[in-house]
């Protein structure tokens, strides 16, 4: 009668990730060092074939916000074109199998890239609009992110997926400012409000 959804129980997909994202919590010990965690190295993708001898789908596509720039999702990799021409101009590697979503940030100067491979890494990286250059890792997920969209003036990015956690981190230093972990099945889109105080997510 209200008009609200009935209650769910939550998702055994979300279980299975978040049981996957909390392993790094319980990594093990050398018994000779207890105080010595034992880490495990972030994973190192492919290079991007020179050129495409197949059509690729393309999943991700963003406007610059003030330049005639259009970035466009590749494989393992986000190619950079002129917009009122189609011409090439560049392309941002080292990024996982498939881009997910694209958003520049507000000034323009930086990109950041959602990708991942489904069940077993996400990631959000920022990249140089200028050069093309790596700046920083922001997220780090064990699942693919699916939004990251930075707020009204890029203060904050905030980034989610198939873990179905949101996660907003500072771009200028990647620390988290706050997590949502309370969703029911994966969170497939976020968005913020015009002024930056509200944040709505799509499960």
């Amino acid at each position: 009668p209200s008009g609200s959804l009935p209650p769910q129980r939550h998702s055994r997909h979300c279980r299975a990730t978040q049981r996957r994202r909390r392993y790094p919590e319980h990594r093990a010990e050398s018994p000779s060092k207890p105080h010595w965690p034992l880490t495990i190295p972030a994973p190192t993708h492919p290079q991007p074939p020179a050129v495409y001898a197949h059509p690729v789908a393309v999943t991700a596509l963003a406007f610059h916000p003030t330049a005639d720039l259009l970035a466009v999702s590749g494989y393992n990799e986000v190619l950079l074109y002129d917009s009122a021409n189609g011409r090439f101009i560049k392309r941002f590697s080292g990024v996982a199998e498939r881009t997910y979503a694209l958003d520049f940030s507000p000034d323009g100067l930086t990109l950041a890239v959602a990708s991942g491979i489904p069940s077993l890494l996400g990631e959000v990286k920022l990249f140089r609009v200028e050069d093309g250059a790596f700046v920083r890792q922001l997220v780090s997920s064990p699942g693919v992110v699916y939004s990251a969209r930075f707020n009204h003036d890029g203060s904050l990015l905030a980034a989610t997926g198939e873990d179905c956690v949101i996660r907003s981190v500072q771009p200028e230093d990647g620390k988290i400012r706050f997590r949502m972990t309370d969703h029911f099945a994966t969170v497939m889109e976020i968005a913020w409000s015009s002024d930056g105080t509200q944040l709505a997510s799509a499960s």
